[in-house]
């Protein structure tokens, strides 16, 4: 049983400390927001602690987008340096990771016509199906047993998503994106079976691409029972931002009811799916389009450019449509009717030119989440809890979780500036 269960049992020293000493630490938004959430002296001693471990550090890039990480990268810079004799080379270490994402961000800004900018909206229902489809569907050459043995042989897993961003000029910049992790003795083979499915998948066999939908959509619906508070936010997003109306297309409710639309139409004889499915991907094979990140050891860039491009030599080199400028969702007052007997009621705004993504819009989100929200809405709402969202591209929802109410809500939701006018907060409080 030990055996079976070993993550569940507690760990000696010395495997603790073979676990720190081997594994890679990855952070997601929440962490690094910790930062703005304590005083001066623990952001320090835990920028600190991080850094002594900096060779181990990994950064995603989103992670660094969400965090503003160079406005706060800059508040680090300032704080007191203390007496630690080592003080000097944390601040060295800051400058250093601040230039590595400066130049990521550089990069960002540049002009890009390789995206999906010239697909319409309605495309995107299309394309986030898509995206499931490649890697669980047959191709040319290999059936879908054969295939997923291969991927699990010769890979850390091969599968479609699509990343929808917006720059730091707020121009949408969607991806279809197929990713795939291998060893370094394996990624000929990783380019290899990406390749096979990017370019030789079949559509033709309609009842296991019915399986699939059918497991998307049970999928959906058990998000509907565990996280429709967080559904209720992003769609209220979507009437104000063309980013967050792309996500609904693509993995939102729009994204549910065209699955369960399709589910409908596969049962059709005469439907033409797997032509426009074919269409569609070859659509997106074109080098115009193609962009490819490599995450791995830096004597190896050369030989990664050299055998991707010798794969996708033969990729058409057609010129894109023009791009299309998207809009936001309509605005409007919707519900959606559910099995179950409580409510998750959300509402949404763009903030992006009212409240800035800084360290002192987070001291506010912890007051919002911890004192307003937590009284109004769960302790004398009844509701299970709520959600405060506010990203660094202005997007800003506020949500409830199973929640007993409706108008009492909403009504909590438009006294919020109320609040904050008269918030006032000791130093206690904000250290």
């Amino acid at each position: 049983m030990k055996r079976v269960f070993w993550a569940y049992r507690d760990k000696s020293k010395e495997e603790i400390n073979k676990l720190f000493s081997d594994c890679i630490f990855v952070f997601d938004t929440n962490i690094l927001l910790n930062f703005y959430r304590g005083s001066k002296k623990e952001a320090r001693n835990y920028l600190d602690v991080l850094l002594s471990y900096r060779k181990k550090l990994y950064l995603p890039c989103t992670v660094g987008i969400n965090t503003n990480i160079e406005s706060l990268l800059n508040d680090f810079a300032q704080i007191p340096k203390g007496k630690r004799k080592d003080t000097k080379d944390i601040l060295e270490n800051i400058k250093l990771i601040k230039k590595s994402f400066s130049d990521f961000l550089e990069e960002t800004k540049k002009p890009r016509e390789k995206e999906l900018k010239d697909f319409k909206e309605k495309d995107y229902e299309a394309l986030g199906l898509l995206s499931d489809l490649l890697s669980n569907l047959g191709t040319k050459n290999l059936d879908v047993a054969k295939l997923q043995t291969e991927i699990d042989t010769h890979t850390g897993g091969i599968y479609g998503t699509i990343s929808i961003f917006e720059n730091q000029e707020g121009t949408v910049q969607p991806y279809f994106v197929l990713k795939g992790k291998a060893l370094n003795s394996s990624f000929e083979d990783l380019v290899r079976l990406m390749k096979e499915i990017m370019i030789n998948t079949e559509f033709t066999d309609q009842d296991e691409m019915s399986n699939i939908i059918q497991r998307l959509i049970s999928g959906f619906e058990g998000a509907i029972n565990s996280r429709s508070h967080v559904l209720a936010a992003n769609r209220a997003v979507s009437q104000l931002k063309a980013t967050a109306k792309l996500s609904e297309l693509t993995g939102g409710i729009d994204q549910f009811n065209y699955l369960k639309a399709n589910k409908e139409l596969l049962k059709e004889e005469d439907n033409n799916l797997s032509q426009q499915f074919a269409e569609l991907l070859k659509r997106l094979l074109n080098k115009n389009r193609l962009h490819v990140l490599y995450t791995g050891e830096t004597d190896r860039v050369e030989t990664v450019k050299e055998t991707l491009r010798q794969a996708f030599s033969d990729l058409s080199e057609e010129d894109l449509n023009t791009a299309i400028s998207y809009q936001p969702g309509p605005k409007r007052n919707e519900a959606y009717v559910t099995a179950q007997d409580v409510n998750y009621v959300g509402t949404g705004a763009d903030a992006k030119d009212v409240l800035a993504f800084d360290g002192i819009s987070n001291v506010l989100s912890t007051a919002i989440r911890f004192d307003y929200l937590w009284n109004q809405v769960r302790v004398k709402g009844g509701a299970y809890g709520s959600l405060y969202l506010h990203r660094r591209n202005g997007d800003f929802a506020l949500s409830s979780y199973r929640d007993p109410n409706l108008r009492t809500t909403l009504e909590v939701y438009s006294n919020l500036p109320e609040y904050v006018e008269n918030l006032v907060l000791s130093n206690e409080e904000l250290n």
